[in-house]
């Protein structure tokens, strides 16, 4: 019989800071991501926000990527971005060439990523284009064995659900240890399929297709486990099914369940097979509510976020616009955060938007998404960790050799090109691999990667953009797919908008790049810095005669520098302020770039040369011991002419893109204004009882428009307003 546990607690507080869930070191980062509209004609701008909610700020991400998916899994634009008081803006540009179609924006973080390849934000838009839909309605039909699964753990005796989406309701067959043998299921025709598995099998599940067969096969069968489902279609009540294989041993587990991180409101015993927890729908007052359940050391075994989309009780208020205006009129508002506690504060986004004719229906006023942890994994593989990017962009690739195999516990060194010395080092695991941490202001750094090593090696550079071109199927739609005619109506609209805005060459964005909008610069904090800091001495090339070569300088005046030849090979030693000669050799960076051959500087041109700058003590890189620094600076600092040294990759290398800003239009007397979106912002930080104006210019289309104002507040609660307005 079923255990029916009914919670009739009123969620009250906010979500606080609880670090107990972080106990296996998994720390929970969640992105939103927030486009200016859903609709777009080919040309336009999608400009977007990526919010970041990370309760631990210190290991919040800070470089956000984003890619614009398009129906063939192809990415068609990627950006990855700095995330700067909690967001990330940004904006792709559509090619003209993009044909009708749903494509899909994603973003996502290294953080996010390390822990599952499934954590990112996705957001489907529309991008129509009447000249290029019949492509997309061929592909349609030579694509239609398009299947994406859902997998959980399988577990010996408890009934397991397969989330399955599919652009055609195919047939399905199970098969059990690669037989013939099919094992009856539960289908219920749309979303997902359910059968029990037991131990010491193995599945198949067979896809049926018109023309093709998918075969795919499951996870293996645990021996025990959990396996949690959540239901939001029931009209009263969330619930929550949990099965066990853990109530018939020794010791029963206790579960607690805890949502919005407030105290554990339920504690109950697994002593059943199945367990149901119920909890009322009234009782999610919040906008985005999050339910977890622990174990009795405050593991996260589940997580559920639950959104209530009827939930419009937001502290926002907004002031001073009306219902009707008319066409070229300056309107003005105001969006205000009224709040009693005076710490609370806001980001947001404002957009207005064409408004379509129709209304979308959300028949189900609750959605979720859930997180799965596995039950009895109690420790994580150090290398979830090890792309995390709370500190700044992580550069990361792996050293292979003549015959692509990885060379491990290699020293690779990354150097940055400038008028500074910024040397770090890394030794590469078992498969090869290395990274590092990019520390610089700039959106782009010119870097050298090198090895000391004399044997012929690759060094590889690994993108962290998530799609690898198969990834992220998508549903295909023509124009004979939209069976609205209003809405068909609404885009055509939309592509004539545009054209005519085209043809006057009215544009949207300011050339303007991110990286050089004021403030910005003082919030990165990825700043380079000089290793050693001061130098013993320092002598400018241009406050001397020009002398004929390198060596001639060290003699004059660097007296503490002893150069020793054997055998045509120049060594160096230093002397330090001790009289004391020190034993290991000296570390040579030439423009910040570290050098393992000496005759490389010995050749270098004086007349090239801005300084030179020496410390006479030991110095301790990573694990190695130099005796002093010779550091060498060219008048460029950019290592021109001067050969990199064996084994080494130089590259510009982007640490994060430039984005364009909205620009408001200027309305000339002669020029029609026929935009599709008259104003977007992001970034709109408001403190307690602040506000903030709205400005923008309507146009010459007589239509209705959308103000949509969308953001969180400081302690994670949802913002999501919008207003209606019609300009005559």
């Amino acid at each position: 019989m079923k255990k029916t546990i009914f919670i009739y607690v009123l969620i009250l507080l906010a979500i606080t800071d609880n670090n107990a869930q972080n106990n296996n070191n998994l720390v929970k980062e969640r992105i939103t991501i927030f486009s200016d509209r859903n609709e777009y004609i080919p040309g336009e701008n999608i400009w977007f926000n990526a919010f970041i909610n990370n309760k631990n700020k210190k290991n919040e991400s800070k470089i956000v990527y984003t890619e614009l998916i398009s129906p063939y899994g192809f990415s068609v634009s990627r950006k990855k971005l700095p995330v700067i008081s909690g967001s990330a803006e940004g904006s792709f540009i559509t090619p003209d060439t993009l044909s009708t179609g749903y494509y899909t924006l994603i973003a996502y973080t290294n953080l996010a990523k390390s822990i599952s390849s499934n954590m990112f934000e996705e957001k489907k838009i529309l991008i129509y284009n009447p000249e290029k839909h019949n492509n997309i309605i061929k592909a349609k039909q030579d694509t239609a064995n398009i299947f994406t699964i859902e997998t959980r753990d399988l577990v010996d005796g408890l009934k397991c659900r397969i989330n399955y989406k599919a652009n055609l309701i195919p047939g399905f067959k199970l098969i059990r240890n690669k037989t013939d043998t099919i094992i009856p299921f539960k289908n219920e025709k749309l979303n997902y399929i359910e059968f029990t598995p037991f131990l010491n099998n193995s599945y198949i599940l067979l896809v049926d297709f018109p023309k093709k067969t998918k075969r795919i096969e499951l996870p293996s069968v645990k021996q025990h486990g959990l396996i949690f489902d959540l239901d939001t279609n029931n009209n009263n009540f969330v619930r929550i099914r949990i099965q066990s294989t853990e109530f018939d041993r020794d010791k029963t587990p206790f579960l607690f369940l805890d949502i919005n991180n407030s105290d554990s409101i339920a504690k109950f015993q697994l002593d059943k097979k199945e367990i149901i927890i119920d909890i009322k729908k009234t009782y999610f007052s919040k906008s985005n509510n999050l339910i977890q359940l622990k174990n009795a050391h405050h593991r996260t075994l589940w997580e559920c976020e639950v959104i209530n989309h009827q939930v419009i009780n937001t502290p926002l208020e907004i002031e001073h616009l009306a219902k009707n205006y008319n066409n070229r009129t300056h309107v003005s508002f105001l969006i205000k955060l009224s709040e009693k506690d005076t710490q609370k504060n806001a980001n947001l986004c404002v957009t207005i938007r064409k408004a379509p004719s129709i209304e979308d229906v959300q028949n189900n006023n609750f959605s979720y998404k859930q997180t799965l942890h596995s039950f009895n994994n109690e420790t994580r593989d150090s290398a979830v960790s090890a792309y995390w990017e709370n500190y700044g962009p992580v550069l990361w690739g792996k050293i292979i050799d003549y015959d692509n195999e990885p060379v491990s516990n290699l020293k690779v060194y990354l150097s940055y090109i400038d008028s500074v010395s910024s040397v770090q080092i890394d030794e590469t695991d078992n498969n090869g691999d290395y990274k590092f941490i990019i520390h610089s202001n700039k959106d782009v750094s010119d870097i050298v990667l090198n090895t000391d090593t004399n044997e012929e090696v690759s060094i590889v550079i690994n993108h962290n953009y998530l799609n690898n071109y198969d990834t992220f199927k998508r549903d295909f739609y023509g124009i004979k797919d939209f069976k609205d005619f209003k809405y068909l109506s609404y885009l055509n609209k939309l592509y004539l908008n545009h054209r005519i805005n085209k043809v006057y060459r009215i544009n949207y964005q300011n050339e303007q790049p991110l990286s050089a909008h004021s403030g910005l610069s003082n919030e990165i904090k990825w700043k380079k810095y000089n290793f050693y800091t001061e130098s013993d001495k320092t002598i400018f090339f241009d406050d001397y005669i020009l002398l004929d070569s390198i060596q001639e300088y060290f003699h004059e005046f660097f007296p503490s520098v002893i150069i020793n030849n054997q055998k045509g090979t120049r060594t160096f030693k230093i002397v330090n302020n001790f009289k004391e000669v020190l034993v290991n050799r000296p570390a040579i960076f030439i423009d910040g770039v570290l050098y393992h051959d000496n005759e490389i500087l010995f050749a270098i041109n004086p007349e090239q040369c801005d300084r030179m700058e020496v410390v006479k003590s030991d110095y301790l890189i990573y694990d190695k011991v130099y005796g002093g620094l010779i550091c060498l600076y060219t008048k460029g600092h950019d290592l021109n002419d001067i050969p990199i040294p064996k084994n080494s990759l130089r590259i510009m290398y982007k640490l994060y893109d430039q984005t364009a800003r909205f620009k408001k239009i200027e309305h000339k007397n002669n020029i029609p204004d026929f935009r599709n979106l008259l104003y977007w912002e992001s970034n709109i930080h408001l403190k307690s009882n602040d506000s903030y104006t709205i400005d923008f210019v309507t146009g010459d289309d007589k239509s209705k428009y959308e103000v949509v104002i969308f953001g969180f507040t400081n302690d994670g609660q949802l913002i999501n307003e919008s207003r209606i307005f019609e300009v005559n």
